[in-house]
């Protein structure tokens, strides 16, 4: 038995060395008539090895006599050849005559690009996300897609992305499109590693997003993850980028001398008798600092205050002389932000694999306690051919993401921004005095940590070779927990009269608290359907989808606190003695992530014809069903169809084919609904509170129960109706590619409340009352030439602009609403009304003479010589709002709107041997703001600060100054339902913001280093890069904030987290 196995395992090995030996190693050269073709894979048909052509289009591989090669690349044809008695086999690659054979991934499915009806747009993923300072796919997105709008109100690092495609979509809700990963809706982007996704399609109009019913009635936004693929050898890649970020725009602060003085005549003009801040009578503190300015400024440079030179006791109160630079005391120069990423994918002829893991680590401003993000990802994925009928595949992706920050015992940057550089940065005897030093140097470290876990599973089964099934299961589970440890904070309390100021707990006592948030969100999500493709009669092509999906979601979130913290450094609820308190709720949104309670279910199907890639037709239909409507309400189905045609396909358009590849029009009209409408309002809710009596023990206010809210007899979706006419057009041997789309898209029933008589006894239901109109275009230029041998560009620019009206509202007198409280037909929305600025008054008899202003003076103002004058628009001699109707609106005018208006980018590149560059613009070419608060109105609320351009004030001396005479007290209006604005500062041409920027976004440069240099060490690919973001802009604001700016802590735009510039570097290795 010995002897015959020792003889089978001879024969084995013989014959598998005979195998061996009679392996050659087959080179050559694949080229195209435009040159060498770097990347083409070359592949032993009937065995695993796969390999791919160098920069130069040359490739090695080992094969047997006889075995068959494959060339593909995208854009050529593929080729076999067999191998013979020649070791050398070089390739020629036709391109393809039908354009970019690039497959789409659409709705539960993929087509092919130039069989699209639809309103699609795919991204490149490796120019989009490769080699960029971000750990977060939503800010890669800005501008590459046109239609698609993504704003940051801020550039904290938490802050989160306002995104629409084309434009809004109501009123209510938030209008957010649907954002599918994996076939599983993912609200927050942020959760993906950038480096784990293999494709982005942006859906737009209805015909490509019904399929997915209400949820994507404003669009949709599908990523597809990596995953394994089969007959691949095994590589191993890592990346990195180190990337060191500074503020785009900062405010400048003044030299104190001329701000208190302007500040002492404002708060005069106004009425105040003894200007101070703090005690600090504003003409001795100026006089305090000029001679400190004289005499110390030298020598007091140290973070240690001298009594009776930094600082001095005077009448009872506290005097700050110094004068210090705030944003060097508090800012870092630069923050420091790096990513890691290190994945493995391979296969062989049945399994596929992909496994990888991202490090993400993010730091703060501050210098004092900054904040700081770690976010480490984990994503897997498997693919089976288990056997000839069925495919399985799993997928799993686990984020954990945790951010530090000083626990909030103010709003840090609304109070860093509030006083001039003579406030208080150091310290005295070893203790801060009362200013937002002593708050951030003193607070405790809170923190959130949410762990994020998806797991996908699926199988397609193929019941023939041209119907198929495929269903998925996941179940979506996210925990958060947040802790919070404040206490008390002691300082030198120089708010409080009396010298020397006393140390004491600045802290208030609600903030001697610890507690402990959790948040808990629940997605679990079936998608079944069913694909049927066939070709008849060899023209007719044929594609049926048709199937289910089902989701549902829950959410919790409670908090458990207790009051007087024993030892901060220790917070713990065990470790605090006072009142133990809990709250929380089930069921809520998260700013503008949705997690409600309910479910979703929809029935779907697509038919897709075209015969000879000539004639295009697809038709789609869902029937939804949403717990966002009662069961009378909750059913409805949205139909949509697009057909296209292709031009050149028809053979009296053969003349053309050597200058036009593919000349395609497409048009598309559907129906989808909205869910998405701010709540469930069918449900008469009663709300908790306190009512106004106490109980017997004298001690706590009763609990009460408001009335139920009105709910209307029938209350159903907002429907969202859109008519796209599109072309697309490839030409110069499918180098230039140019897509121009034309929509209009009409929002109809969108909910409105409705007005009761004050008898009724609560607010009004709300029901199915307005209606508004979006127009828009959108095109798209895109460039990919070789120009020789080495050298190969590429280009892509887009514009889009949009705009939309008001074709339907309840609001019988047009009453013109600028707080958002109300609209009325013909209204653009976004609109900013306000006055046309004629200049400042610069004579007594010119205010006089001019026409009256007075019914719009507030409080002490009088207008006078320096002051704004308003352009009497209507010619009745009086300046005012008239009725504050659209039909009489006195001297107001729409003078901007808030919505982005022609969005454009532009992406110009290159390579040259091992080199690479990438050059990324984007912008937006019409937007306005009217900003609040003190950095954008000198002297808003009281006498804090006048910051350093603001200083350009008219005088008699400077009659042509930007800013009119100084005034304390700008915070209120005179004119209903406007911004808290007036005197000067009534919303106006002059001051209206202007957030109309180019931006250069991105350059990249990189130099991969020459294959033949890197095979010895079995390394595939080794390139190093460098990346600037936000590197220059070109803007006009009229304010010293970044054109994206539009945040601000408690309401005072700008004072916020500033936006970054960012310098980076990087490598990526392949083995």
């Amino acid at each position: 038995m010995k002897k015959k196995l020792l003889l089978m395992f001879i024969g084995t090995f013989l014959l598998l060395a005979n195998a061996i030996a009679q392996q050659i190693t087959v080179t050559g050269k694949v080229t195209s008539a435009d040159g060498p073709v770097p990347g083409v894979s070359v592949k032993v048909k009937t065995g695993t090895t796969v390999v791919q052509t160098d920069g130069n289009g040359v490739y090695s591989i080992k094969a047997s006599k006889g075995e068959v090669l494959v060339f593909s690349f995208v854009g050529y044809g593929s080729q076999e050849k067999t191998i013979g008695d020649n070791a050398t086999i070089n390739v020629n690659l036709a391109a393809d005559a039908q354009g970019l054979e690039e497959v789409v991934v659409v709705g539960f499915g993929t087509q092919k690009k130039v069989n699209l009806t639809g309103a699609v747009t795919t991204v490149d993923v490796a120019k989009t996300f490769g080699s960029k300072p971000l750990n977060d796919p939503t800010k890669a997105l800005q501008g590459v897609v046109p239609g698609l709008t993504i704003t940051y109100g801020n550039g904290g690092l938490t802050a989160g992305p306002n995104i629409n495609i084309r434009g809004v979509g109501s009123i209510n809700g938030n209008s957010r499109p649907l954002i599918i990963v994996d076939n599983v809706e993912t609200p927050d982007l942020s959760i993906i590693n950038p480096a784990d996704i293999e494709s982005v399609s942006v859906l737009k109009d209805a015909a490509s997003t019904s399929i997915y019913g209400a949820r994507a009635a404003f669009g949709v936004v599908l990523i597809k993850t990596k995953s394994g693929k089969k007959n691949l050898p095994t590589k191993i890649s890592y990346s990195n980028n180190f990337s060191w970020n500074k503020p785009t725009v900062l405010a400048d602060f003044s030299d104190p001398v001329p701000e208190l003085q302007a500040l002492y005549d404002a708060s005069v003009r106004a009425g105040t008798t003894s200007p101070e801040t703090f005690g600090m009578q504003l003409t001795k503190l100026r006089d305090g600092i000029a001679n400190w300015q004289n005499k110390y400024a030298a020598t007091n440079t140290g973070n240690d205050m001298i009594l009776g030179q930094d600082f001095d006791y005077v009448d009872g109160r506290v005097y700050f002389y110094k004068v210090w630079d705030p944003k060097k005391e508090m800012l870092k120069d630069y923050t420091a932000q790096s990513n890691h990423n290190l994945s493995l994918q391979g296969g062989s002829d049945k399994i596929g694999y992909y496994l990888s893991g991202g490090y993400a680590n993010e730091g703060g401003i501050f210098k004092l306690n900054p904040d700081e993000i770690n976010k480490y990802n984990i994503s897997g994925a498997i693919n089976v051919a288990a056997t000839k009928w069925l495919d399985v595949d799993a997928k799993f992706l686990y984020r954990n993401f945790k951010y530090d920050y000083p626990y909030q015992y103010q709003n840090y940057w609304y109070y860093f921004w509030r006083w001039g550089s003579y406030f208080p940065y150091g310290q005295y005897n070893g203790n801060y005095f009362r200013h937002t030093p002593a708050y951030l140097a003193n607070a405790q470290t809170s923190n959130v940590t949410e762990n994020y876990s998806r797991v996908d599973l699926g199988a397609t089964i193929k019941i023939t070779k041209d119907l198929n099934i495929r269903a998925d299961y996941t179940l979506g589970r996210s925990n958060a927990l947040r802790h919070e440890v404040g206490g008390p904070i002691n300082a030198l309390d120089f708010w409080t009269a009396g010298t020397p100021p006393l140390l004491a707990n600045i802290a208030t006592a609600s903030q001697d608290i610890v507690s402990y948030g959790e948040t808990r969100n629940m997605v679990n999500t079936l998608n079944a359907y069913a694909t049927y493709q066939k070709t008849f009669a060899t023209d007719h092509n044929v594609k049926i989808t048709a199937g289910v999906n089902s989701e549902n979601y829950d959410n919790v979130q409670f908090t458990a606190a207790k009051n007087t913290v024993l030892d901060p450094t220790r917070g713990e609820l065990a470790l605090a003695v006072g009142t133990q308190l809990a709250s929380g709720y089930h069921g809520t949104v998260n700013g503008s992530v949705s997690y409600p309670v309910g479910a979703y279910a929809g029935y779907f199907g697509r038919f897709n014809y075209d015969y000879k890639g000539k004639y295009l037709l697809e038709v789609n239909g869902r029937y939804d069903g949403s717990s966002a409507f009662s069961k009378l309400d909750r059913w409805g189905f949205f139909p949509s169809a697009s057909a296209g045609y292709r031009l050149t396909e028809e053979k009296f358009m053969s003349f053309i084919k050597p200058y036009v590849d593919d000349v395609k029009f497409r048009a598309s009209y559907g129906s989808v609904g909205n869910q998405n409408v701010g709540g469930q309002y069918y449900i008469p809710t009663m709300a908790g509170s306190s009512v106004n009596w106490i109980t017997p023990a004298g001690t706590t206010l009763v609990q009460g129960v408001a009335a139920p809210i009105a709910v209307a007899q029938s209350l159903t979706w907002e429907k969202i109706q859109t008519l796209d006419f599109g072309t697309d057009i490839r030409f110069w041997k499918n180098h230039v590619g140019l897509s121009v789309d034309y929509y209009q898209r009409d929002t109809k029933g969108m909910l409105q409340s409705t007005s009761v008589p004050s008898t009724f006894g609560a607010a009004g239901p709300k029901i199915n009352a307005g209606n508004f109109r979006n127009r828009g275009y959108e095109i798209s230029l895109d460039l990919n030439y070789p120009v020789g041998k080495d050298l190969n560009l590429y280009a892509t620019l887009t514009l889009a602009d949009n705009k939309t009206v008001f074709t339907k509202w309840n609001n019988p007198s047009n009453l013109i609403y600028q707080n958002g409280a109300g609209y009325y037909v013909g209204q653009q929305y976004g609109e900013i009304w306000g006055f046309e600025t004629d200049g400042y008054f610069q004579s007594a008899s010119e205010v006089a003479s001019s026409p009256s202003q007075t019914s719009l003076q507030n409080g002490n103002f009088v207008y006078g010589v320096g002051d704004v004058k308003y352009k009497d628009l209507n010619g009745d001699g009086v300046i005012n709002q008239g009725k504050g109707t659209a039909d009489d609106h006195g001297d107001l005018k729409v003078i901007g709107n808030t919505q982005p208006r022609y969005q454009y980018s532009a992406r110009l590149g290159g390579t040259y041997k091992g080199f690479d560059l990438d050059v990324y613009i984007q912008g937006v070419g019409e937007r306005s703001y009217w900003g609040l608060g003190t950095m954008i109105i000198p002297a808003y609320g009281n006498a804090d600060i006048m910051y350093a351009n603001q200083l350009d004030f008219w005088t008699p001396t400077n009659t042509n100054a930007f800013y009119p005479r100084p005034y304390i007290g700008n915070s209120a209006t005179k004119i209903a339902n406007f911004p808290a604005s007036g005197n000067n500062f009534y919303p106006q041409t002059k001051y209206l913001l202007n957030l109309a920027y180019a931006r250069l976004k991105n350059v990249t440069i990189g130099y991969t280093l020459p294959n033949n240099w890197l095979k010895k060490y079995g390394v595939e690919k080794f390139r190093i890069y460098l990346s600037g973001q936000n590197l220059a802009t070109i803007s006009n604001v009229g304010a010293p904030i970044d054109p994206e700016m539009t945040d601000g802590e408690s309401g005072y735009t700008g004072r916020t987290f500033p936006f970054n510039r960012q310098y980076s570097f990087g490598v990526n290795l392949t083995l």
